[in-house]
């Protein structure tokens, strides 16, 4: 009887150690969202010089400014991870952190490049897409593009609050669709369309026929003028024109679906059994083309796109680290709240331990987090987030 109090006892005490091994630091759950993958995603950069007379938009960069600016980087696909850090999150999945990684998504089957100038009146862009076989169905300016032809994409947050932003779309056959999203698909998907901008300008260049399945064509070229002065809406606290330095949020992507030649016609098959591909300037890390967080640094520089234009450098938004942070909050308590149904009261109840100090105020339905910290360019500033990913500085 003894014997088997003893061993009872043992097995108490195992089961008891064994339990408080699994609360310790190690071992502790992960929490785990989409900044996981978009994270690591780092927006990449583009200066924007200005150029000296205003650009004749016919979709071609035969104007002479567009000669003395660099080329974006290559579009790659959305869900894009670079090797390297694809290696590092796979090493924590291993770990048991559960997010599922994106697939490896191939290299864009067809390249994707684009400009970008500006002058006192206007944005300037320019994109050039390879395309063996140029097509387009829509007809009517501000239908939904995207859902029925190829279309090149440009979005512009210029105070970059991931809110109240604008959305450009254009087919092979120069339809375009113009709408002002307010709020993200994830926050809710408020948008006013059409949102058609007063003075705007688009032109196409094809390099060979439109819906022609019995040739092989080379692609074609989109130029877009964005008048800036109906961009102030959308950051009415922001210099217009923009300031030599200043940062915008842009992004630039390409819809590009697979299709079929039946009946010598180009034919675009269900969206289940070929769905579109989006390959971005700047990659989300998830197919989310609407997460503002994500896009492109638009960096606008005084110095004129003409002979004898001497590169200015460009300098990361010092920003950027602080937006990171809170759009990490931001995320983790989505994550959190589709686990409790309610909002993490505290940083490290998201399991976030950042060398900084965030505050975070719940609230019935909701909550905001505010960070103040010293950034690489030496000044202190404050940052605040909302639950539906309204970001802005207090000041």
């Amino acid at each position: 009887m003894k014997k088997n109090i003893t061993l009872f006892v043992l097995t108490g005490l195992l089961v008891i150690i064994a339990f408080i091994s699994t609360m310790s630091p190690k071992n502790k759950p992960v929490l785990s969202s989409a900044w996981d993958v978009m994270g690591p995603a780092t927006p990449r950069g583009y200066i924007c010089y200005k150029t000296p007379r205003p650009i004749l938009v016919d979709g071609k960069d035969d104007d002479a400014a567009w000669q003395f600016v660099e080329w974006s980087e290559s579009f790659a696909d959305i869900e894009h991870i670079d090797p390297a850090i694809r290696k590092a999150i796979e090493s924590k999945l291993a770990d048991g952190m559960p997010t599922p990684l994106p697939s490896k998504r191939a290299k864009p089957r067809f390249a994707t490049r684009a400009k970008l100038l500006w002058d006192d009146s206007f944005l300037y862009v320019y994109c050039e897409m390879e395309e063996p076989h140029l097509w387009a169905v829509a007809s009517t300016n501000n239908e939904q593009i995207y859902k029925t032809d190829n279309d090149f994409e440009i979005y512009l947050d210029p105070d970059g609050d991931n809110q109240n932003y604008y959305e450009f779309e254009v087919s092979p056959n120069n339809i375009i669709w113009e709408l002002n999203p307010k709020k993200t698909y994830d926050d809710g998907w408020v948008y006013e369309k059409p949102y058609n901008l007063v003075g705007l300008q688009s032109a196409v260049h094809l390099r060979g026929t439109l819906n022609d399945p019995t040739d092989t064509d080379e692609g074609w070229c989109v130029e877009v003028a964005i008048p800036l002065g109906e961009l102030k809406r959308f950051s009415p606290n922001a210099p217009f024109p923009p300031k030599d330095g200043q940062y915008w949020r842009f992004g630039l992507a390409r819809v590009e679906w697979i299709v079929d030649i039946l009946n010598g016609t180009y034919q675009k098959l269900d969206r289940i059994d070929r769905p579109a591909n989006n390959w971005v300037f700047s990659p989300v890390g998830k197919p989310a083309k609407h997460r503002p967080e994500r896009w492109g640094v638009l960096q606008f520089s005084t110095k004129l796109a003409q002979p004898g234009l001497v590169p200015a450098a460009y300098t990361p938004d010092p920003t950027l680290v602080v937006r990171d942070v809170l759009m990490k909050v931001y995320h983790h308590q989505r994550a959190y709240h589709k686990l409790h149904d309610k909002f993490a009261p505290t940083a490290a109840t998201l399991g976030i331990d950042e060398p900084v100090r965030i505050k975070i105020s719940t609230k019935t339905k909701g909550y905001h987090a505010t960070l103040r910290t010293e950034l690489a360019d030496g000044t202190t500033r404050t940052f605040r987030v909302r639950d539906d990913s309204l970001l802005t500085e207090i000041k």
